[in-house]
């Protein structure tokens, strides 16, 4: 009897190197591509009176690409007396190294500042940034994220106005119609499988603008149809997986694939297998508003931006979609957790749940689909107002009175959707832990929690820790971080995706009510004060902005974010997904 075949082991880091220049010389893609960055180089650039141009690449590689278009765009920059900045991140220890090498050796025409990352894109300890990029490049490396679509936003998000996220992306002819076919069976998984076919369909699915063009590239498959070493170690890399260590079947496999692609029009001394390239040149979302916000509806009587911003710049609507298409004539269950007066959940309906396609879903007597909402908060007056806005199109859940680290429920209940936003500033380090495990305990089968906190460098964050630095208060600790959270899961052995939201919560300086109201009531009473009281010990009463007048060191930095009449108060959000399964 014949034995099933093994599954193929993945690719090691030093080998996935080698053979992916071993790819790189049988393809024609690299110098399509390049070829037409050359004839395009201005529509890329859109000179402006800016002395800097500022461009970041998202897993540079080796620099077969980058290095050329730096040249490229260097030499161009010049005859507007500008300069580039380029940033390139690399996670991979080997290309790391080989582009640094490269760039070490290279006299660039116009003066360059090059700095190189050893980092990944939208990970945990990975890069972060509060700059804006003119041009963001992202070639070939979308398939590589767990969530291609959360990437690609958060790149968006430090995108200049008026600049553009450029991806190349391979085409679904080609190697792809091998994946489709093989990946599964010798592999296990199709992870990798992501075409620009796809790409297109969910951008024409988004709001932001783009263009797209296709351009013919070729693989040269002659060694593949020979089985030669070289043959192989193209299989491999093509399929994502080491078949020089797999077992016989599973290596005729995959070469019985690529001989039956290239069909009875090739030769094995010549065999080109067509791989069109996709490129993108996406537009960051356009600004609704002068001031950079989203346009309050005039139900939204929130003060602030923050669940506005939340609430649009992430696809929640295809979330709740796919949730309750999978629940078929099922109930689906959310779970607000921390959920306050209900603010976020002001956002969601506002926002999200007026989505014509969940409206239909759930006006449809046919479908029968319906939303149970869920509630819980330690403070009974808070969910008792949370829980009085609901509409009559959702169904009202249960409430529970309590914090989440100290929540056990009793019941068999499951939540398909448990979120958190903006609730984990109160809740002390030590405490991190038991949250997450009471959450994950209470996800049904296929269930996703989110998290959402501010980073270390959010304004949120950084105020209270200058206040307190400013004015000498030892006692006080800093609150709970998204990069806090992330260290716990890491230690839990927890996997999750993330996504990063970038904005300023922009407020008239003349309207100084407004600006005192954003400084203690939303960035510190609203979110930092524990057990309904100050820190022992923390800032004095009363809260005013004399406090921040009479200390030249919080001034400055108050003032360090005043812009044209208004202050600009950066925030920066992170977007934590754990899914059950």
């Amino acid at each position: 009897m014949m034995m099933p075949p093994m599954v193929a082991p993945q690719l090691s880091v030093d080998k996935y190197f080698r053979l992916y220049r071993m790819r790189k010389q049988a393809s024609t893609m690299t110098t399509a591509a390049l070829k037409w960055f050359d004839q395009n180089i201005f529509q890329l650039l859109n000179p402006s009176e800016e002395k800097i141009f500022s461009l970041l690449s998202i897993g540079c590689g080796e620099g077969d690409i980058d290095i050329p278009l730096i040249e490229t765009i260097s030499k161009n920059l010049k005859k507007f007396n500008c300069k580039l900045h380029y940033t390139g991140l690399e996670p991979n220890p080997l290309q790391y190294q080989a582009i640094t090498t490269k760039i070490q050796e290279i006299s660039f025409e116009n003066d360059v500042i090059i700095d190189i990352q050893p980092l990944g894109f939208c990970q945990y300890k990975g890069f972060s940034s509060l700059k804006r990029y003119h041009l963001i490049l992202m070639s070939h490396v979308l398939y590589y994220f767990s969530d291609p679509y959360a990437a690609l936003r958060s790149a968006l998000t430090i995108t200049r106005s008026n600049g553009h996220v450029l991806i190349v992306q391979q085409t679904q002819t080609g190697i792809p119609e091998i994946q489709k076919k093989i990946m599964r069976t010798i592999k296990g998984n199709e992870n990798e499988l992501l075409t620009a076919e796809d790409l297109k369909f969910k951008l024409d699915q988004s709001q932001y603008p783009y263009q797209y063009i296709e351009i013919p590239a070729f693989l040269d498959a002659s060694e593949c149809l020979k089985k030669t070493d070289t043959g192989v170690g193209i299989m491999s890399f093509c399929l994502e997986c080491d078949l020089e260590k797999a077992d016989k079947n599973t290596l005729n496999k995959a070469h019985q694939a690529f001989v039956d692609h290239c069909g009875q029009n090739t030769t094995e001394t010549n065999s080109k297998i067509l791989e069109p390239i996709g490129i993108f040149m996406i537009q960051p979302q356009p600004q609704r508003t002068k001031k950079q916000y989203i346009l309050p509806l005039p139900t939204d009587n929130d003060p602030v931006s923050d669940y506005r911003v939340l609430a649009n710049h992430y696809d929640w609507q295809q979330l709740i979609i796919n949730k309750m298409q999978k629940k078929s004539d099922e109930e689906l269950n959310i779970l607000d957790v921390a959920c306050g007066t209900g603010r976020w959940f002001q956002a969601f309906q506002h926002y999200i749940l007026s989505d014509k396609t969940i409206q239909g879903m759930l006006n449809d007597i046919n479908l029968n689909h319906s939303i149970r909402y869920h509630f819980l908060d330690p403070s009974e007056s808070s969910l008792k107002k949370a829980f009085d806005r609901t509409v009559p199109i959702l169904k009202k859940g249960n409430q529970y009175i309590s914090k989440i680290q100290n929540f056990s429920s009793s019941s068999t209940q499951t939540f398909d959707i448990i979120w958190m936003m903006h609730g984990f500033y109160n809740i002390p380090r030590n405490d991190i832990k038991q949250s997450i495990q009471n959450m994950i305990s209470m996800l049904s089968e296929e269930g996703t929690c989110v998290i959402v906190q501010s980073g270390r460098n959010a304004f949120y964050i950084d105020f209270f820790d200058h206040c307190c630095d400013c004015l000498n208060i030892k006692s006080a600790t800093s609150f709970t971080c998204a990069e806090d959270i992330l260290d716990v899961l890491s230690e839990m052995g927890i996997s999750y995706d993330i996504q990063i939201i970038e904005y300023n919560e922009c407020i008239d300086a003349n309207q100084e009510d407004k600006v005192c109201h954003y400084l203690f009531q939303e960035s510190i009473n609203n979110s930092f004060i524990r057990d309904n009281h100050h820190q022992e010990g923390c800032l004095p009463d009363p809260l005013d902005l004399s406090i921040i007048t009479k200390n030249n060191s919080l001034d400055h930095y108050i003032q360090s974010c005043f812009h044209d009449g208004n202050y600009l108060f950066p925030q920066n959000v992170w977007l934590i997904f754990i899914r059950r399964s």
